[in-house]
């Protein structure tokens, strides 16, 4: 028995492998060097794996689909995909969009975090439970301190924060 193999191929997942991380490497240089917005760094990403893509298929030796002759269809797919993603790319020169909310609050334009002016403070409403001290240092009656994490019970015990109100169902005090 014969152990040669049959024929030697290139180890096309290898190479599929470092070609997909070069291009997330370019990606992540051109969306901070051009400040790729609106899709573009997606089709930064597309034309790049397309380009790969095109240049791995010529390397595989397995059976696929031929089109055109002795053209494998991935590569035809391959081509025509780079073509819409470049083309994108060059028709689409909008620039990136601006974060509106609580987030844009946190970032500045350039998307650091804001260091030249503070965010202004939020208007107190009914979900936040911030307590006034006024000139005593103690917090308002009927506010519960929020960092207290032993909370006063109306009859002057101590409730602790793990302790829960048990149903009188659920202790076992059933009487049927």
């Amino acid at each position: 028995m014969d152990h040669t193999p049959v024929a030697v191929v290139h180890p096309t997942f290898l190479y599929e492998l470092l070609w997909n991380l070069a291009v997330a490497g370019l990606v992540v240089w051109a969306d901070r060097r051009f400040r790729l917005g609106h899709g573009r760094a997606f089709a930064v990403y597309v034309a790049g794996y397309t380009a790969g893509r095109f240049w791995i298929e010529q390397m595989r030796t397995d059976h696929a689909t031929r089109v055109f002759g002795d053209i494998r269809i991935n590569v035809v797919v391959s081509v025509v995909v780079f073509v819409g993603a470049v083309l994108y790319l060059a028709l689409v020169r909008k620039p990136r969009e601006v974060l509106e909310g609580p987030a844009a609050a946190d970032q500045a334009p350039d998307g650091g975090a804001a260091e030249s002016e503070p965010a202004a403070e939020p208007a107190e409403d009914a979900d936040t439970h911030e307590t006034d001290t006024h000139e005593t240092g103690k917090p308002d009656a009927g506010e519960p301190d929020a960092e207290e994490p032993d909370a006063e019970e109306p009859d002057g015990e101590k409730k602790e924060a793990g302790d829960q109100e048990k149903d009188p169902a659920e202790a076992g005090d059933r009487s049927s």
